[in-house]
């Protein structure tokens, strides 16, 4: 019976789900419906809760759906209403039940548009009745997913799968006649017509298939790793199929894919073949059904790449190849970078994550030359004479209590008496003898100290010994001494990416411990960043003087052969840091205006 336009309303709300995206008219339909029945029950709709393109059959992937059910518990609603039980869960009933039974514990009325009323959960013909519609729901879903996978399987026998989108390929369209009609990029979108058919077949766009090869072979080289990988597809411009930014995952799962072999494997199981249908299964479980298509890389370049993965090869590295890990930030993005094989060599990543501002260029540079400038600077700013007076000064002595450390300072003691008396002695035996005994207490005093440091999760305070023996041992090259010099003595290196034309310069600063130094943070240029190739150290040169300057200048000025000459020239102009003029035989050059740094 309608309510009376003038009777007062009860307040509800209403919830809508469609299983898939293709299915427009479904939320404007169940809406319509919805709202329909609850002016005729006395209801008004106050709030929607909607799941688009999720199924029913797994409640706790519909994040709207779990939602409802936490406002229903914290007393916020009063009535759902759903078009039918089916919108609200394809679960088995005993499932279901459990969203029902919390309904009913927060007094919370269920009505459905399809019963034409509400479902009495304190009525045992009402729980029936919501038992056995819960059920034809369910049993609805199971035929569904049988057809839908039979239908699957015979595509498969008959070599005509559905491919779906791959980073790689294109698909061709096929019409019924057996006519290719278009060629479909793996970044567009296109809906195929029924009866048609599609055939993956490897991009048009080389750039992006020359990629996955160099990816392929130099992670089964071990020349790179993951993060070298997505630093190169950055530098290449590459992009993704989502157009998010290239992440460790989204590597791995190209370098994972079977597809690029030309075979697509229907039936894989990540479970110990057990399957992760709700229903039923496109090919039985334990089986595999194979679909050959074009292929990229070779099943044996595939396998190689597979064994480094699994062995951890392109992860692996020694204590010397990321002395700044923990320590080195992005300066454009305030993330820390990592150090990993890239290019051949170590390097330092920004691996900021892809959800994360997009302003951010994610530099990647090489490890040697920076942490040699890293500790050029420890050596300049802190293991000076007056600089360990200062430290001496500023940091308080406190007891020595640990046995190691006390014969350490011990053998210090002795080795400067030693000393002493070596320049007194008045013999050569005397002489030689004191030499031995210093060489053997030196010999025992770097054992402990390495013992010491090998033992210590932590940097120690450091103190004036301390940095006397880091002195003295700096330039041994020993990985876990350096290591330890870097977290004793850095705070934190940042570094930006600056450009300059269709180029970029690295710039950066160090920050010291408190302990050891109490200035400003230390500027790094890009010269003690990276590695300065022959046309930066033209760019240098042109910046000193607003001139042009001749060709056979510029050689003798930075020492360079005609070939250096040509190729630094070269890339400068390409880059648009310099202009040049042809002057009879000769090439002149100059800085082009708004390439000039900022001091």
């Amino acid at each position: 019976m309608s309510v009376s336009s003038t009777t007062r309303t009860s307040p509800a709300v209403g919830y809508i789900r469609m299983s898939t995206n293709d299915q427009e008219n479904s939320p404007g339909r169940q809406k319509a419906e919805i709202e329909k029945f609850a002016k005729t029950q006395g209801y008004r709709i106050t709030k929607w809760y909607e799941d688009h393109g999720i199924t029913g059959t797994e409640s706790v992937n519909r994040k709207e759906f779990q939602l409802l059910l936490g406002d229903a518990k914290s007393g916020k609603i009063r009535a759902v209403i759903l078009s039918e039980i089916s919108r609200g869960s394809r679960e088995e009933p005993l499932e279901a039940m459990l969203h029902w039974r919390l309904l009913s514990q927060a007094g919370v009325k269920l009505l459905s548009v399809q019963k034409g009323g509400e479902y009495k959960f304190d009525d045992i013909g009402g729980l029936i009745t919501l038992m056995v519609d819960q059920f034809g729901a369910h049993d609805e879903a199971v035929k569904f997913s049988k057809r839908s996978s039979s239908g699957k399987r015979e595509l498969l026998k008959r070599g005509e799968y559905c491919f779906n989108n791959a980073f790689g390929f294109d698909r061709e369209i096929i019409d019924p006649k057996g006519e290719i009609v278009r060629r479909v990029s793996a970044y567009e979108k296109f809906q195929k017509p029924s009866g048609w058919k599609t055939k993956r077949v490897v991009t048009s766009d080389r750039p992006v298939v020359d990629a996955i090869k160099w990816a392929f072979e130099s992670v089964a080289s071990g020349e790179s790793g993951i993060a070298g990988v997505v630093s190169e597809f950055d530098r290449l411009q590459i992009r993704t199929l989502n157009g998010a930014m290239w992440s460790r995952t989204s590597v791995k799962n190209i370098l994972t894919n079977h597809t690029m072999t030309g075979r697509l494997l229907v039936g894989k199981t990540a479970r110990n073949g057990v399957s992760h249908s709700k229903f039923s299964r496109v090919v039985p479980n334990g089986e595999v059904m194979e679909v050959s298509h074009e292929a990229i890389v070779s099943e044996d370049l595939f396998n190689r790449v597979q064994k480094a993965l699994a062995s951890k090869i392109t992860h692996r590295s020694d204590a010397r190849s990321y002395l700044l890990s923990g320590v080195i930030y992005c300066g454009e993005c305030n993330e820390v970078m990592y150090g990993s094989l890239g290019r051949g060599n170590h390097r330092y990543h920004c691996m900021k994550a892809p959800t994360r501002s997009q302003d951010c260029s994610r530099p990647s540079l090489g490890a040697i030359a920076l942490e040699s400038s890293i500790i050029a600077i420890i050596k300049d700013y802190i293991l000076t004479d007056e600089g360990l007076k200062t430290i001496s000064q500023r940091v308080p002595t406190s007891g020595v209590t640990d046995p190691t450390e006390v014969a350490i300072s011990k053998l210090n003691d002795q080795i400067e008496r030693g000393v002493e008396n070596l320049a007194l002695a008045s013999s050569e035996d005397d002489f030689r003898g004191m030499s031995l005994l210093l060489s053997g207490w030196r010999s025992e005093r770097d054992k402990l100290v390495k013992k010491t440091i090998s033992s210590t999760p932590e940097p120690s305070m450091v103190n004036k010994k301390d940095l006397r023996l880091i002195r003295e041992n700096i330039d041994k090259g020993d990985p876990a001494l350096l290591k330890m010099i870097v977290q004793d003595c850095i705070e934190r290196v940042t570094i930006w990416r600056k450009p300059i034309g269709d180029s970029y310069d690295f710039c950066g600063e160090v920050a010291l411990r408190e302990e050891v130094y109490s200035g400003q943070p230390i500027p790094l240029s890009d010269e003690q960043i990276v590695p300065q190739p022959s046309w930066k150290k033209l760019r240098r040169l042109l910046q000193s003087e607003d001139r042009w300057f001749c060709s056979d200048e510029i050689k003798s000025l930075i020492g360079m052969s005609t070939d250096e000459m040509f190729r630094a020239g070269r890339y400068a102009v390409e880059y648009g840091v310099c202009e040049k003029e042809k002057r009879g035989h000769f090439t002149y050059y100059r800085l082009n205006r708004f390439c000039v740094e900022d001091d």
